[in-house]
């Protein structure tokens, strides 16, 4: 059902979202993700105070819900409570140091108050964890050879098959021998020989050592 909302919300249809959002409150009370998207629609909506107070709900449950803790620092950004945007902000950097989202809001809400030097610093951090542009060029010529490895490098992508179709080793694969270590020519080997160890019995078995003394026997002297 939830996916259905999103996908509602994401089409402007905050009407259907809004009846969708009330039937699955009465099926399941309380819950978290209605309660989130519920602050969603309201957001989106204008609705600053009940889009604040639904993800504060959803944070007091799930307090490390870093998608929860931005999207109450939008709310805040929004409502022009810049100082409160950054704290929740700053929640999601202890969750994760990397959020690209929080770091570059975090720029957007202190060139708002005036302070360059810690927006540089986020600006800085969104350039260096974010995607490398570049990257997908790359890998573009295996993408078009490959349908296959296209297909699972888009973000959003449908699983035609049940299992995946058999890769094609590169022609180095063959080179690594039959069990992928045979290419030292026995280097290690001869370097490194085996330590050869006699056995040891089990602590309280008899002893099987043969003695060397052998008793005098009848009529020897």
């Amino acid at each position: 059902m939830h996916s259905g909302i999103g996908r509602a919300i994401a089409e402007g249809r905050l009407a259907d979202a809004t009846a969708s959002l009330a039937l699955a409150e009465k099926i399941r009370p309380d819950w978290g993700k209605t309660a989130f998207f519920r602050a969603v629609v309201a957001r989106d909506e204008g609705r600053l105070a009940d889009a604040e107070s639904d993800l504060r709900a959803v944070l007091a449950k799930f307090p490390l819900d870093r998608v929860a803790w931005n999207s109450l620092g939008q709310v805040l950004w929004l409502g022009g409570r810049f100082r409160e945007a950054a704290a929740a902000y700053g929640k999601t950097l202890a969750i994760d140091p990397e959020d690209l989202n929080a770091h570059y809001n975090l720029m957007r809400v202190y060139r708002a108050v005036g302070d360059r030097r810690l927006a540089a610093v986020h600006a800085a951090a969104y350039r260096k964890f974010k995607e490398d542009e570049t990257g997908r060029a790359v890998a573009a010529d295996l993408r078009r050879r490959d349908t296959w490895a296209n297909r699972e490098s888009l973000p959003i992508h449908v699983h035609d098959e049940a299992v995946p179709p058999p890769a094609n080793a590169p022609g180095w694969v063959a080179s690594l021998g039959a069990k992928g270590y045979q290419t030292d020519f026995g280097y290690l080997t001869r370097a490194h020989p085996p330590i050869r160890r006699e056995a040891v019995e089990p602590a309280g078995a008899p002893s099987r050592k043969v003695s060397s003394y052998a008793p005098v026997g009848r009529g020897q002297r």
